[in-house]
């Protein structure tokens, strides 16, 4: 892959599952020559780690910045509380302490999907949802941002967002409000940072093969009462293509949104869903 992102750093948030988004995200954007920086909370994944996980000795960030490092690009690992303002700000500060500059966010973090009608929906879990989705998103943008305008070399912000962002679901209220929010703050800062040169954009995933997917069939199962291969069979049957995305088809999306052949678009939700979703 050409390195079309030698010398910039990005952070990614919420890259500590072996089988995840942000970790191939990390992994791309590394190829594409940038030094990177990747966070979590450094408590345990929902549903736990899962048996490759346990096999291999996997240590969340800390294994996923050796790998970005064994690619000759700088990495840090950190432990950060997105829905947290002062946590997020040290995230900035260590950013600049190790590498100088910040280039690229990739808002990737997220509270796992909720499975409550919302009339029996506990207000922590909402609350726990928006806080980490949404709120979570707001603070990153804001102090990457401020940090890109003050740098004033442009950059890109970006946000993993979800099909989810686009229309409802039962079981679903507290997530996809968090994902049409992030759609709402995406579209509100493209207009405000578009003339210092920074991007704003969302990236929407529809069903994906990775460790959280399997931890929300594994709740639906709980609830429905279904096995958990009907499940992904009936999810199957919503999407055109036929199977799951791999991590690292959303993540070639984040990196050429990332690239300079992405110079002209801001404030955009590009859905990456083998066409279960069209609009």
């Amino acid at each position: 892959m050409d390195e079309l992102l030698k010398g910039k750093v990005a952070i990614v948030t919420g890259a500590s599952r072996k089988l995840g988004i942000g970790r191939a995200c990390a992994l791309v954007l590394a190829r594409m020559g940038a030094n990177v920086v990747v966070t979590s909370t450094g408590g345990p994944p929902p549903g736990g780690l899962s048996e490759e996980e346990k096999r291999i000795g996997w240590h969340g960030v800390e294994s996923m910045a050796e790998e970005v490092r064994a690619m000759g690009r700088g990495a840090l690992a950190l432990q950060v509380d997105v829905s947290d303002a002062d946590s997020v700000q040290n995230m900035v500060t260590q950013t600049l302490r190790q590498f100088g500059r910040v280039d690229i966010l990739v808002s990737n973090a997220a509270a796992p999907r909720e499975y409550f009608h919302v009339v029996d929906l506990p207000e922590d879990v909402w609350s726990n949802i928006i806080d980490v989705n949404l709120t979570g998103t707001y603070l990153c943008f804001k102090e990457v941002g401020r940090q890109l305008i003050a740098q004033g070399h442009g950059g890109r912000l970006i946000v993993m967002c979800s099909q989810r962002g686009k229309y409802g679901g039962a079981r679903r209220a507290a997530y996809c409000a968090s994902k049409f929010g992030q759609l709402g703050l995406v579209q509100s800062m493209a207009y405000e940072v578009a003339r210092q040169n920074i991007t704003v954009n969302a990236v929407c995933p529809g069903d994906v093969d990775t460790s959280r997917t399997d931890y929300g069939n594994m709740l639906t199962s709980e609830v429905t009462g279904r096995v958990v291969e009907d499940i992904v069979s009936q999810n199957l049957t919503r999407v055109p293509i036929g199977r799951l995305a791999t991590p690292e088809e959303i993540a070639y999306t984040v990196g050429f949104l990332a690239s300079p052949y992405a110079d002209y678009i801001t404030g955009q939700a590009v859905m990456v869903t083998g066409g279960s979703s069209m609009s």
